[in-house]
């Protein structure tokens, strides 16, 4: 099926594609029996109300559909569109994919498409995609509110579409429903940009980030957020630019794109201080500080994240205020500096439950459990650990999940105990790598690595630092191209004595004389504003 139907107001280029590819199928045939006549002759059967709907259905912008965004369609209520789908399923003009869901063939919807443009006035076209698109964006609304109550005020306020929408009272049903959806919705920002919604295209592009971030879902955010852009930039939307910048750079540092996502952010800045958004500018500068954390660039993280705490609160913002102070504790813990690291994660879990934010919570978790490790207090790392594990998978944080993993795998680690170390970190390693995220990839190579170490296996240990390596040098990441060294000359197969291996050294005391002597040997999860 077509990732997206042609506009409303201008099918003319896809209307002839759509004509021509019934006409090769059709020619040379008999006319009986040709592919047209044989869609005719059901739909010319169709009641009234299953006609219309299924001329609507030939707009639809994405592979799948439910009653809900049939409904939408159509403009009749749920009842009348039950009866409609069910009369086009009979008539096999429908597919019903699921115990809810429903699709078309590729054909069958050029031929719905064909009909609509013959049979519906412009107006009436424009009007029923206006429906869909609606739905699509306050459902989605609905949900991620369900999903992130504590970010809601970062978010747009929409007005309630005139078509129903299913109920999410809960979270799990939040996440099923995107899930389901999530195609549609990449769908519907890129039809709603190119074709005459460009608001639609901003509001679904800021209003899905987490969702698309939780789950890992890149190539989507990417898709939507490039849509989302264009559509601001080409209505003159400044707003609507800076969140879109600040958005794509939150997805592009999760995938090691770190010089990219910091030019998003600089953009971002200095448009919300053009146009006086506070609160825009406190989370572009937050999440700058962010990515110079990532690479190891403290001194400058610290700058941008005081910057951050003080903006957030001229305007109010207590989650991205705990989100920049969690930061700057994970910095101070990387340094060693573990009275103030404390302190300011015991306010960033403060301000992070008041709120509701539990992934923000969780990380600031972590990084008290890698405090408490360092100190040997392992039964306590790993409740900590244990605790941010639990709160990522309420979220349904999947890079928060393997994260965590890696963290319990670490303290198991310090505490010498190498089966758990072993379970925790193979498991992290495989979350990473279906995730596409390189810098938490390249942390639990380094630790898989050292694991290997301590089993005796310094062939299969010095492997891992190597690709660890690889992975640091090509993101930037100077602390875990640090660890990375330290581990190949430790694990060298000529000996920890060799030129190579006292190489290896060389460059991990230069790597760590950049971050300013780590004290900490383990990489920890750091959260996005």
């Amino acid at each position: 099926m077509r990732a997206a139907a042609a506009g409303a107001a201008d099918l003319v280029g896809e209307l002839a594609d759509q004509q021509r590819r019934l006409e090769v199928l059709d020619a040379g045939g008999n006319q009986r029996t040709g592919v047209q006549a044989v869609f005719s002759w059901s739909y010319q059967h169709l009641s009234a109300d299953a006609a219309r709907l299924f001329r609507a259905l030939g707009l639809h912008p994405g592979p799948d559909f439910d009653g809900y965004a049939a409904a939408a369609l159509s403009g009749a209520d749920p009842a009348a569109t039950r009866r409609a789908l069910a009369e086009l399923t009979r008539a096999h003009l429908v597919h019903r994919s699921g115990a809810t869901r429903y699709d078309l063939h590729d054909l069958l919807q050029s031929y719905a498409l064909v009909l609509a443009t013959a049979e519906d006035t412009g107006p009436a076209r424009h009007a029923a995609l206006t429906r869909a698109v609606d739905y699509y964006v306050h459902t989605a609304a609905a949900a991620i509110d369900a999903l992130f109550p504590a970010e809601r005020h970062r978010r747009p306020v929409l007005r309630r579409p005139a078509a129903p929408a299913p109920a999410l009272p809960d979270g799990p049903a939040a996440q099923s429903w995107l899930d389901a959806e999530r195609a549609n919705l990449v769908a519907t920002a890129i039809h709603a940009g190119a074709h005459g919604w460009p608001r639609h295209a901003v509001q679904l592009a800021v209003t899905l980030l987490r969702y698309l971030e939780a789950g890992g879902h890149y190539a989507e955010a990417g898709s939507i957020h490039e849509a989302g852009l264009r559509a601001a930039r080409q209505t003159g939307d400044r707003a609507g630019e800076a969140r879109i910048r600040t958005d794509q750079a939150v997805i592009l540092a999760q995938r090691g794109r770190y010089e990219q996502a910091a030019r998003h952010l600089r953009q971002a800045a200095a448009i919300c201080r053009q146009t006086g958004d506070t609160a825009g500018e406190a989370r572009a500068v937050g999440n700058l500080g962010h990515i110079h954390q990532r690479q190891g660039r403290h001194a400058e993280a610290i700058e941008a994240l005081y910057r951050a705490v003080l903006l957030c609160r001229q305007a109010g913002d207590s989650t991205g205020e705990a989100r920049a102070l969690g930061n700057l504790g994970h910095i101070y813990q990387r340094e060693g500096r573990h009275a103030e690291a404390t302190d300011a994660l015991h306010r960033s879990i403060a301000l992070c439950r008041s709120a509701g934010d539990v992934v923000g919570e969780a990380y600031a978790l972590g990084s008290l459990g890698h405090i408490r490790g360092r100190r040997g207090e392992h039964e306590a790392a790993v409740d900590h650990h244990r605790r941010a594990l639990a709160l990522f998978r309420q979220a349904g944080e999947r890079a928060g999940e393997a994260s965590a993993l890696a963290d319990l795998g670490d303290a198991h680690l310090r505490a010498a105990d190498l089966p758990a170390a072993t379970g925790y970190l193979d498991e992290a390693l495989r979350r990473y790598r279906q995730l596409g995220e390189p810098a938490g990839e390249a942390h639990a190579l380094n630790s898989v690595g050292e694991a290997r170490a301590a089993a005796g296996l310094p062939a299969e240990a010095h492997a891992h630092h190597r690709d660890a390596l690889r992975l640091a040098v090509e993101i930037g990441d100077r602390y875990q191209e640090g660890r990375a060294h330290t581990g190949l000359a430790r694990t060298h197969p000529a000996g920890a004595d060799s030129p190579v291996a006292r190489a290896h050294r060389e460059h991990a005391r230069a790597a760590h004389a950049m971050l300013g002597g780590p004290r900490d040997g383990l990489l920890d999860g750091t959260s996005a504003g």
